[in-house]
């Protein structure tokens, strides 16, 4: 059975296409939320779990003409839409792609000033995030920036609905995330908390409705 708006790693809403609608909607807030991170002209950046390189743009202004960003995804349909916008000019030469896994990132120790992920941990289970966290540390240098950024569906609201209506949704989506082993989609409130227990020196934690 397909997954809606999937890509071929079988994962639901990870299709470029719906990736790009997703970011459009919520682009004000999603700006605001690169930023919080502080990444700084010249940064050598991976955004890991990247889908069609929505944020690409985003790291790239912030990374300025030094820096530069590289998009790792699982999906190889993703990697190949991000190289085909690099080369008409859509996105910045500073961006590339990579085919890959956030748990057995293809990149040496201390390639990157900065990692940034988002919407990726849902995806994950316990142990398969507690790894994806230290293979973003192993790839950052010491001293840099790991940003991840996930869903809190706790706070979600649909007006005009019936309030029960969308708690039900939520509550059916998190007891099949459970099912599955996965994080799921109220893993973003405990993004904090891991990091600490990965022994992050400095840990800033920020929401946006």
């Amino acid at each position: 059975m397909s997954t809606p708006h999937g890509s071929s790693t079988g994962h639901a809403y990870s299709g470029a296409d719906w990736l790009d609608t997703h970011f459009q909607s919520a682009q004000a807030e999603y700006q605001e939320g690169l930023k919080f991170v502080g990444i700084e002209p010249g940064w050598k950046v991976l955004d890991a779990g990247c889908g069609g390189g929505s944020f690409l743009p985003l790291i790239c202004a912030e990374a300025g003409a030094t820096g530069g960003a590289t998009g790792l995804d699982l999906a190889p349909e993703n990697i190949s839409r991000i190289e085909d916008l690099v080369r008409i000019g859509r996105l910045p030469p500073q961006c590339d792609g990579r085919v890959g896994s956030i748990l057995d990132i293809p990149f040496d120790d201390n390639t990157f000033d900065c990692a940034w992920s988002a919407n990726v941990t849902q995806y994950l289970t316990e142990d398969e995030c507690e790894k994806a966290i230290a293979e973003l540390k192993r790839v950052v240098r010491p001293g840099g920036t790991i940003a991840l950024k996930d869903f809190d569906d706790t706070q979600v609201q649909l007006l005009p609905m019936e309030p029960g209506t969308i708690s039900r949704l939520f509550e059916l989506r998190r007891k099949r995330d459970q099912r599955d082993g996965l994080l799921g989609t109220t893993c973003g409130v405990s993004l904090a908390s891991r990091l600490r227990r990965a022994e992050f020196e400095s840990i800033r934690r920020r929401g946006w409705l």
